[in-house]
């Protein structure tokens, strides 16, 4: 179950200053949550939280860059801050004057965790439910769209370009991901059976095996692009055919050396199934290029 942060603080016992108000800073990934009561009923890990103003980053995926933090250390009232960075392992390298002090997803857990085990108040956030009288009926829940995590950052990107400074927004770019179990046909009549995990990606009309991507199960709540370009079931085998069919080296019979032969994957009779994805994308207006979509793997522009 995704919990909005504030939310989930004053389950453990923090209490906003409802009379507090926002600093006026421009907008960004950096957002202000409030302030704490002295009167909040934490334990120890969590006492860092009151007095000071309580920010959270909201680039929960992929994260706060350090130029992210560098704009808001630009804009920041003076006074005492906390940020929660909720999408970073790691804090960001950069110079923190002593007012300002940063939590990490890790240490929020950490913190939280030690409040609970030193016999802090948690609010249950999981509903009760009163069991319905009758014969029990078994559904089948069909899972929820996965997410897939960024092989690069777009602000790296952007400088490559030559832009700097630019606000972007993240979203998703609808894509597909297939299990696909099948054949491999040897030469020779050998078969071996295989199974296939396989990106079909729509904005970049390619097809590519997904074993080394970080797939998340709980993508972040963002703006979907949805895609009209998807390949029909029949042009989609074929093309499996091809992608998947392997050139294996094999000895030669007389002599020395090898030689390569087709392993060809049959798909008549495999057996596929698909789930909805999302690619990471993030979207700007950038100088020349107008209203831009920057795709979060391959790292290529195209028009919105």
């Amino acid at each position: 179950m995704v919990v909005d942060l504030p939310e989930l603080l004053l389950r453990c016992g923090i209490e906003w200053d409802d009379s507090s108000i926002a600093p006026e800073i421009p907008p960004g990934p950096i957002v202000w949550v409030g302030r704490v009561l002295q009167s909040s009923q934490v334990e120890r890990s969590l006492w860092d939280l009151i007095g000071p103003d309580v920010w959270r980053a909201e680039n929960e995926w992929p994260g706060l860059s350090a130029s992210d933090l560098e704009r808001w250390l630009v804009d920041a009232p003076v006074g005492d801050h906390v940020i929660i960075l909720q999408g970073n392992d790691r804090i960001p390298d950069v110079g923190l004057p002593s007012s300002v002090r940063i939590l990490s997803r890790v240490q929020l857990a950490t913190a939280l965790g030690e409040h609970l085990l030193d016999g802090g108040s948690f609010i249950s956030m999981v509903p009760e439910t009163i069991p319905e009288s009758g014969e029990a009926s078994m559904q089948r829940v069909s899972s929820g769209p996965l997410g897939i995590t960024p092989c690069l950052r777009p602000d790296d990107i952007l400088e490559e370009l030559g832009f700097t400074g630019l606000g972007l927004s993240p979203l998703h770019l609808e894509a597909r991901i297939w299990t696909v179990s099948g054949m491999l046909c040897g030469p020779e009549g050998q078969e071996e059976p295989r199974e296939w995990k396989i990106l079909e990606d729509p904005w970049e009309d390619e097809l590519s095996l997904i074993d080394e991507l970080e797939l998340l199960s709980n993508p972040p709540d963002l703006e979907v692009k949805e895609s009209v370009s998807f390949s029909s079931d029949s042009m989609l085998r074929m093309r499996l055919v091809k992608m998947l069919s392997e050139r294996r080296a094999s000895g030669l019979e007389e002599g020395s050396g090898v030689v390569l032969k087709r392993w060809r994957a049959t798909m008549e009779s495999s057996q596929m199934k698909s789930q909805k994805i999302y690619i990471p994308a993030w979207r700007g207006n950038l100088p020349g290029h107008g209203d831009s979509i920057l795709h979060g793997l391959s790292g290529k522009l195209f028009s919105h």
